[in-house]
């Protein structure tokens, strides 16, 4: 990747932040015919950087399904403009984007436990809802995940997005790469942001260090989580050789938060191997970015540093045994901990603004952060409503380049 070593142009947008909402936003303003330097500190999924940094993204994220818990305005939109790029992604093939079957299984001992709805079912990819004794949805010719002594079952299954990450945000550089996108290490800092000439056009897409930098007073949630990832394991396919995954929520009994609700469990299987979770546990990060927060209840043991729950190994052993006759407990895991950050969760939810402050000294520059566990599942929504704020603020000329291709496919069928 190139790196930028001459003074940043007027000409070019900038980025700030290279993570995947960064990439996104750099790429859907290629496609819009603009010159782009994305900056950052860090490049996203950066090695040498610790595991379990909170202000560094992992490469175990996972796009899956659809948002479980953001707040953004104007969701529908957002995250319809989500699932047609991945569409015309998928139509290109490209690299590390798949299709996924995944399962949402609920264990139901009275009607009270049952599922709310999910959101947004209506625009999921052949969803379908079940119900009953694992025995019974096997006759009726579902094959859904669950331990073996598990009750009633309620939930659902769709196909899905989902993007392998390595893979994904390697080709996600090489596309902007390829089309003249330039990449520069540089701290944002307060110092930076002042110096910024008028004229300047940029998107903020630094997350959680974003706070700090522009003095953001909205709540701030960190929520922990846990996982295990089991390298080498084989991909996990159903008889017509679709991918397969879970969502699973056993009684509290067996797993639960704090706060004494049920906490789920997951599967996904990746081409590196398969990764088993989960915890979510609500907090903050003391002046140290030393967690603070609201454990899961029940025994945990010690791994890689990690303090991991004994039932994210157990637990995902029984369903997946009973599922699929594999087993967990006989290959070697790894331990991990990450972070997600989560603005403003019970109000506005993800910044996506144009800073008031900064237009007034005639620098445009728009937010685009704050989106928790949903910032891959919602990347190319949050990024497309990012630029469509740049362009009627800024007045832009959006064509005054050519867009080579496959770039203009990318944006078929969204509105900016």
């Amino acid at each position: 990747m190139p790196e930028a070593d001459t003074e940043l142009s007027k000409e070019r947008i900038l980025v700030l932040g290279a993570g995947i909402s960064g990439l996104s936003t750099a790429i859907l303003l290629q496609a819009r015919g603009y010159q782009v330097t994305i900056l950052a500190e860090y490049r996203a999924l950066n090695q040498k950087l610790l595991p379990d940094n909170p202000l560094v993204p992992t490469d175990y994220a996972m796009a899956s399904a659809y948002p479980h818990n953001l707040k953004v305005e104007n969701l529908n939109k957002i995250s319809a403009d989500s699932q047609r790029i991945f569409r015309n992604l998928e139509r290109q093939n490209f690299a590390g984007l798949h299709r996924y079957r995944i399962y949402e299984v609920f264990e139901v001992n009275n009607p009270a436990d049952s599922p709310a709805s999910p959101p947004l079912n209506e625009h999921r990819i052949n969803f379908e809802k079940f119900s009953g004794e694992e025995h019974d949805l096997k006759a009726a010719g579902l094959n859904v995940p669950a331990r073996s002594d598990a009750g009633i079952l309620q939930g659902w299954r769709f196909d899905s997005y989902f993007v392998d990450m390595p893979v994904y945000m390697q080709e996600l550089w090489r596309t902007f790469e390829v089309n003249g996108g330039l990449y520069q290490e540089k701290i944002i800092d307060r110092d930076f942001i002042e110096k910024l000439p008028p004229g300047t056009r940029a998107v903020n897409c630094l997350g959680l260090g974003s706070v700090d930098l522009f003095n953001d007073k909205s709540e701030c949630l960190i929520m922990r989580g846990s996982q295990l990832i089991v390298a080498g394991a084989p991909m996990v396919q159903d008889e017509d050789g679709m991918p397969l995954a879970y969502n699973y929520t056993p009684t509290r009994e067996l797993y639960q938060r704090a706060d004494g609700r049920p906490e789920y469990l997951h599967f996904f299987p990746r081409e590196d191997g398969w990764i088993l979770g989960q915890t979510r546990e609500p907090g903050r990060l003391d002046e140290d970015n030393n967690f603070i927060g609201e454990e899961v209840i029940g025994n945990r043991f010690k791994q890689d540093g990690c303090l991991i729950p004994l039932a994210i190994l157990h637990l995902n052993h029984e369903i997946l045994y009973n599922w699929q006759g594999i087993s967990v407990e006989e290959r070697k895991t790894v331990a991990r901990v990450g972070y997600r950050y989560y603005r403003d969760p019970e109000k506005t939810g993800v910044h996506l603004e144009v800073d008031s402050d900064l237009a007034a000294k005639d620098i445009t520059l728009v937010h685009n952060y704050g989106h928790g566990g949903s910032g891959i599942t919602m990347s190319w929504g949050c990024s497309a409503k990012a630029v469509s704020l740049m362009e009627k603020h800024d007045a832009t000329d959006s064509n005054a380049h050519s867009v080579p291709a496959p770039l203009d496919k990318i944006l078929n069928g969204i509105e900016i």
